[in-house]
């Protein structure tokens, strides 16, 4: 019902598709989008969807958007509201209105990742992320890096991130620590896909 309400609320539906042990959800959720609030453009994005970008819009979502997605969104949700054109947008794959599937050419990651804004920890309700781990207090994730190296066949990680790994700064990730401190969160998950590197 939550999931209902919220996408025919909506302007666009933004779906994280990432990874493989999720897509089921993620297609019950993309069906269930398309029956409950039809014509509402749906877009994935995440590992998953980079990875099999034809296969979710052969599933019923409009856009995917490929790889690092900061720059791509924003361009796409400009070209939403416009009516398109949606050719000339770097690192989308969708379909037009006959169906017909289209993969745009890449964009370049981004060059460093301390350039990204600050992330707005503000915009979510705090205590839908208490995990009873030991400590009291909520959770919040954290990210000083993107990409891995290596080039494991059961991982899409490095595929998504062209099998690089960037690190934010030290000043960069102890100012964000710092921020959720402030907010009152206690426990980070750090979102890495390689934090061991």
């Amino acid at each position: 019902a939550e999931l209902t309400r919220r996408a025919r609320a909506a302007d666009v539906v933004l779906v994280n598709a990432h990874s493989s042990i999720g897509a089921l959800n993620v297609e019950f959720n993309v069906r269930h989008i398309l029956d409950t609030a039809p014509g509402k453009p749906i877009i994935l994005g995440g590992h998953h969807a980079t990875a099999y970008d034809f296969e979710w819009l052969g599933r019923g979502a409009h856009f995917v958007v490929r790889n690092e997605g900061e720059n791509t969104i924003g361009e796409l949700m400009a070209a939403i509201e416009n009516g398109g054109p949606y050719d000339g947008i770097a690192g989308l794959s969708w379909r037009d209105a006959d169906r017909n599937f289209h993969r745009n050419p890449a964009r370049p990651l981004i060059g460093s990742l301390d350039d990204l804004p600050m992330p707005d920890w503000t915009i979510y309700d705090p205590s839908l992320y208490y995990l009873p781990l030991g400590i009291d207090g909520y959770s919040t994730t954290a990210e000083t890096s993107r990409g891995c190296m290596h080039r494991c066949r059961f991982c899409a990680a490095s595929e998504m991130w062209g099998h690089t790994q960037r690190f934010k700064s030290p000043e960069r990730v102890l100012e964000e620590m710092r921020a959720v401190r402030k907010l009152g969160f206690t426990k980070i998950w750090f979102s890495d896909d390689n934090f061991g590197a």
